[in-house]
C-alpha cells in the first residue's frame, strides 16, 4: 500500500518537472532580465509572502507577472528549486543573497537553513562581517553566536587587517566593557581602542573618551603604562581622558596594580574604575595530558601548571588499573596557542590483544568552556603511530599506520584546515614511516627517523615545502637511528628529544640547524628511561614520566612508569628536575596550551618539588 510519504514524493516530484519544462505555469517572476514561469499555488503553499499577493483568482488564460526588485536572477532560481523540491545547496558564496530574499518571502525554514550555515562557517577572518550582517537583518540567533566568537577570540580578532574597519563604536564599546572577554592582558584592549580611533581619526576622535574609559588602568603593567599610556599625545587632547590620567597618576603612581574602584569627583567625568580581572586574565600556560577516559568516544583532559605545581582536570582519566579505554600512539596538538586537538590513536586492548588491531580516524577539539569534546571532522584514513604539526591553523598529518602492530605503513600526508573542518590530501612522503617525529619551521615540515615497512629504525630527515608542495631529501640526517621522538622549535632551531635508539633509550638532546644543515648535541637527559611525552612552553621544553626498564638476574625484567617533571632550559642547556609527580600525567603524549583555568576543576594535589 503506498504511504503518504511515497504520494508526497509523486506530487513534489511532478510539481517540478511541470516547472522544470515550462508547462501549467499561471504566474512569471521577473528579476532582472530573467523571467521564471512557475506556479501560484507553490509561491502561495511556500511563502506567506506570495501568499498575501494572490488575494483573488484568475481566469485560465490571464498569466500574472511579479516584478523582483533588488534580488539577484540567481537566487531566484535557487529558491524556485527550493520551493518544487525541498532541495538546496547553501554555499559561502550565495548564502547572505539567500538569507535576504528568504527573509523578504518570509521562508522560515530557509532563513533557518542560512542561519545555521552561517552559524556552522563563523571564523576569525568572518565573524566581524557576520555580525554586522546579522544585526542589520535582525537575526537575533546568529549576532549572540558571532557576539560569543569575537568575546571568546577578541585578542586574535584584534589582529586582524578588518578589524578597525568592521566594527563600529557601539560593538566595541559593548565588547571591552565585559567581564567575560577573553584577552590575557588589558593592555590588548587599549591597543584596540589606540588602534580603532586612529583609523580614521578626524571621525572618531570624539569617541576616544567613550571607549578609554573601559580600559581598565590598574590592570596595566607599570612599565607599559608608563611609557605607552600616559605620555600618549593621543590621550592628552581630550579633555576626558586627560582628567582620567591625572586622577589615576594622583592615587597610584605609587602602586599602580592597587586601585580597585574610584569616583571622580567631577560628575561630569564620573565613572567606575575597575580593577576587576577580566576572564581570560585567568589563562595561563599549561602542560596539557589525555587520553581514554571512560568510554569508547570520550577523551580525558588534564592539565598541570609548571610555575604553580598546581594540578587540574576538566575531564578526569578513567583509573590506571583499567586499560579498557586506554589510548596509545595517538596525537595531541594545539592550534593558535589555545586550541587543543586530539587526533587518532588505538585502543591498548586492540593491539596487545590482537596481532594487527585497528586504529582510530577521530578527531575532537575541546571546548574549554563546557569541558567537553567536541567531534571534528574525522581524518581521511585512520592512523596510530603517526605524526603531527602545526602552522597557523593547518595540522599536518603524516604516516603512521592503520593497524598495529602488524599491518600496512602509510606515506600519505593530508592537511586538516581547522577554521573550515576539512580535510585535504597532499603529496606522499618519500618513504611509508611510523613512529616519526615531524615539525614545522619556516615554510617547511621536516620529518626525522622513525621507522618503515621492514620495521628498521631510520636516521632520515627530509622536508615538504609547503609553498611548492614537494618534498626533498635533505643530505644532513640525523645522529643516530631513532624513533617515537619529539621534535620542537625553539628560535630558529628544532630540538631532537627522547624517543629510543636501536638498542639503547634516546637521551641524547640533538640540535639541528636548518639555515647551516648541521647538527650539534645539547646536554643529555639526566636519567635512563624512556620518554614521549614531550612539549614546549616559550624556551623551556618539558619532558613529563617515562618509562625505566630493570633487569633481574634469573627473573623477568620489571618495567616502572614514573610520572616526574623535568625541564630543559635552551638558554643555560640546563636539565632541571621540577616535581615528583605530575598527578593526572600521560606519559604517552602531552601538548602545551593556554587554558584558563577557572573552566577546570582544581586538585587538592600539589605537585611536590624535588627540593621538598
Amino acid at each position: 500500500m503506498a504511504t503518504l510519504g511515497d504520494h508526497q514524493e509523486l506530487l513534489l516530484k511532478g510539481l517540478h518537472q511541470f516547472y522544470r519544462q515550462g508547462q501549467l505555469s499561471d504566474v512569471t517572476l521577473v528579476a532582472e532580465d530573467r523571467k521564471f514561469p512557475c506556479n501560484r499555488n507553490v509561491l502561495a503553499a511556500t511563502s506567506p509572502y506570495f501568499r498575501a499577493m494572490f488575494t483573488s483568482p484568475v481566469k485560465e488564460s490571464e498569466q500574472q507577472t511579479i516584478t523582483l526588485y533588488d534580488v539577484i536572477p540567481e537566487v531566484i532560481a535557487d529558491i524556485l528549486d527550493y520551493m518544487y523540491s525541498g532541495v538546496i545547496l547553501v554555499t559561502d558564496d550565495n548564502v547572505q543573497n539567500l538569507y535576504i530574499a528568504a527573509n523578504l518571502f518570509q521562508m522560515t525554514p530557509l532563513i533557518d537553513i542560512c542561519t545555521d550555515h552561517m552559524i556552522r562557517e563563523i571564523s576569525l577572518s568572518n565573524c566581524l562581517d557576520l555580525y554586522n550582517f546579522s544585526s542589520y537583518h535582525y537575526n537575533k540567533r546568529l549576532k549572540a553566536l558571532c557576539c560569543t566568537f569575537v568575546t571568546e577570540n577578541f585578542t586574535d580578532i584584534c589582529k586582524m587587517d578588518n578589524f578597525c574597519s568592521s566594527i563600529d563604536v557601539e560593538f566595541l564599546e559593548f565588547l571591552i566593557s565585559r567581564d567575560d572577554i577573553d584577552i590575557e592582558l588589558e593592555e590588548t584592549v587599549y591597543e584596540a581602542v589606540i588602534h580603532w580611533v586612529e583609523f580614521d581619526i578626524e571621525v572618531r576622535k570624539d569617541h576616544l573618551g567613550r571607549l578609554f574609559k573601559h580600559v581598565r588602568l590598574p590592570l596595566l603593567e607599570k612599565h607599559y603604562y608608563l611609557t605607552n599610556v600616559a605620555p600618549n599625545p593621543l590621550l592628552s587632547y581630550d579633555t576626558f581622558c586627560r582628567t582620567v590620567l591625572s586622577y589615576f597618576n594622583s592615587c597610584t603612581m605609587d602602586n599602580i596594580d592597587g586601585i580597585n574602584v574610584r569616583d571622580m569627583d567631577d560628575e561630569e567625568y564620573e565613572f567606575q574604575m575597575s580593577g576587576k580581572r577580566r576572564l581570560g586574565m585567568f589563562s595561563r600556560n599549561l602542560i596539557i595530558f589525555s587520553g581514554g577516559a571512560y568510554g569508547p568516544t570520550e577523551r580525558s583532559f588534564t592539565a598541570h601548571d609548571p610555575e604553580t605545581r598546581k594540578n587540574y582536570a576538566g575531564i578526569k582519566p578513567h583509573p590506571t588499573f583499567d586499560f579498557k579505554f586506554k589510548l596509545d600512539y595517538s596525537q595531541l596538538i594545539t592550534v593558535m596557542r589555545k586550541y587543543v586537538y586530539f587526533m587518532g590513536g588505538i585502543f591498548y586492548e586492540n593491539y596487545h590483544f590482537e596481532d594487527a588491531g585497528a586504529a582510530l580516524d577521530a578527531v575532537f577539539l575541546y571546548d574549554q568552556k563546557s569541558s567537553s569534546w567536541v567531534p571534528r571532522a574525522n581524518m581521511l584514513f585512520p592512523r596510530c603511530a603517526f605524526s603531527a604539526a602545526v602552522e597557523g591553523t593547518r595540522i599536518y598529518v603524516t604516516g603512521g599506520k592503520p593497524t598495529f602492530p602488524k599491518g600496512d605503513t602509510f606515506d600519505s600526508m593530508e592537511v586538516y584546515d581547522t577554521e573550515l573542518s576539512k580535510w585535504s590530501v597532499l603529496e606522499p612522503m618519500p618513504l611509508r614511516l611510523y613512529h616519526h617525529a615531524s615539525v614545522i619551521h619556516d615554510g617547511g615540515l621536516f620529518v626525522f627517523g622513525g621507522q618503515d615497512v621492514m620495521d628498521e629504525m631510520l636516521e632520515c630527515l627530509f622536508r615538504y615545502d609547503i609553498r611548492s608542495g614537494h618534498w626533498a631529501i635533505v643530505t644532513s640526517s640525523l645522529p643516530k637511528p631513532r624513533v617515537e621522538a619529539s621534535a620542537i622549535v625553539i628560535g630558529d632551531k628544532i630540538y631532537i628529544v627522547g624517543g629510543s635508539h636501536q638498542h639503547e633509550n634516546a637521551l641524547a638532546v640533538d640540535i639541528y640547524d636548518p639555515a647551516i644543515n648541521k647538527w650539534k648535541r645539547g646536554v643529555d637527559f639526566p636519567d635512563e628511561r624512556k620518554f614521549t611525552a614531550v612539549t614546549a612552553i616559550d624556551d623551556v621544553i618539558y619532558v613529563c614520566g617515562g618509562v625505566r626498564v630493570f633487569g633481574r638476574p634469573g627473573r623477568r625484567s620489571r618495567r616502572v612508569e614514573t610520572k616526574d617533571l623535568y625541564k630543559y632550559d635552551v638558554a643555560t642547556e640546563t636539565w632541571t628536575k621540577l616535581v615528583k609527580m605530575v598527578q593526572f600525567a600521560n606519559i604517552g603524549t602531552c601538548t602545551a596550551a593556554v587554558v584558563n583555568y577557572k573552566h577546570l576543576n582544581e586538585s587538592e594535589f600539589i605537585s611536590t618539588t624535588v627540593e621538598q
